[in-house]
Formats: C-alpha cells, structure tokens, sequence
C-alpha cells in the first residue's frame, strides 16, 4: 500500500522492518515514538513482537537522530533493534587489486566503531533477507520504506505506485502489497 499507517497499528502487525534512507528515518521516527515512548506499556506490549529499523547513510556524521536510536537500541534491547547501514560504495571498492579476490578493503568510515549494530553498504535484499523482523511469509509482519525515488525502484518499486514491482528486490524475496507501505 502506499503512504499512511494509523495508530495504532492494526492488531495482526506483530513484526515491523522499517527501511529507512536519509531524511526518510523521519516519519519512522515518528512511529518508533509513538510505539515506544507514548503507548508501548498500554498499547503495544502484547502485540509487538520486533521491530528492526535498517537506516542507510552515507557516513556515520549524516545519521539524523542518533543519539534517542541507540537509546531505544538499550532501552527495548528484547525486540528493537536499529541498524545502521553506512557507506554507499564502502563494500565495492577493491585497492591494490592485481586478481579479482586479491585486495584491501578501504579504510572504515570515521565513526563506524562506535555504532552498536552496523552494516557497511546501502541497504539491499541481502540485508533484508539477513536483518528483517521476520521473513516474508509471516503474515504478521509489514515493512515500511521512505527514502530516495531510487531506494523505492531497487527495493520496491516506484513510490507512486502502490503495488510491489514484480522485479523489484523485495517481491524476490517474497514479500507482496499487503506487507509494504511505501511512506
């Protein structure tokens, strides 16, 4: 579907993977605290069961919110977990190459160390397949993307268009309209 969640949520999400890049972690802020800070103990205690935000930036200096995702990362420890996703050509750049498996990885971002859950590289199906909530066939779980017109395509396809592309990364890995809000 596209573009809007109520709250609360309906009663049969009880698994949420968030894809957010850039300025995109905006409206999943919003719904992180509305889920987390204002109606966790009365509302969604019994319903939710993980939430995994994959955030993508291209440094650790441009992710927005930083400081309250780590905080929630401790506070909700047992369910929600933010993952950040830096560097959009980090993992496809090969130096001193001479064969194709014979090379040195670049130096890491400045600040990756300090993050507590990372991942190098834009976020992609791998990474969904890998760090989702939970996996495509559990009909409890819905994914939320915001992000660049080309975040969409790749992983869902256009923003515009409210059903999953079916060449798109996440219809691959099995995921269909009624599990996708493009935000």
């Amino acid at each position: 579907s596209s573009g809007k969640f109520t709250h609360p949520l309906p009663s049969y999400i009880k698994n949420i993977t968030m894809i957010a890049v850039g300025v995109g972690i905006a409206p999943m802020f919003r719904l992180l605290r509305h889920i987390l800070d204002l109606h966790y103990d009365d509302t969604y205690r019994d319903q939710i069961q993980n939430i995994r935000l994959l955030y993508g930036v291209r440094t650790v200096d441009d992710i927005l919110l930083q400081e309250q995702l780590e905080r929630w990362n401790s506070q909700h420890k047992h369910f929600f977990r933010a993952i950040f996703c830096i560097g959009s050509r980090w993992s496809n750049i090969h130096f001193a190459a001479k064969k194709p498996n014979q090379h040195e990885q670049p130096i890491l971002p400045d600040g990756y160390n300090t993050l507590t859950h990372k991942e190098l590289g834009w976020i992609d199906a791998d990474k969904v397949r890998r760090l989702a909530a939970s996996t495509p066939k559990d009909e409890s779980h819905a994914v939320f993307v915001c992000g660049l017109p080309s975040v969409y395509v790749a992983l869902v396809g256009p923003r515009s268009d409210p059903i999953v592309s079916t060449d798109s990364q996440l219809y691959k890995l099995g995921y269909r309209d009624h599990q996708v809000v493009k935000l």
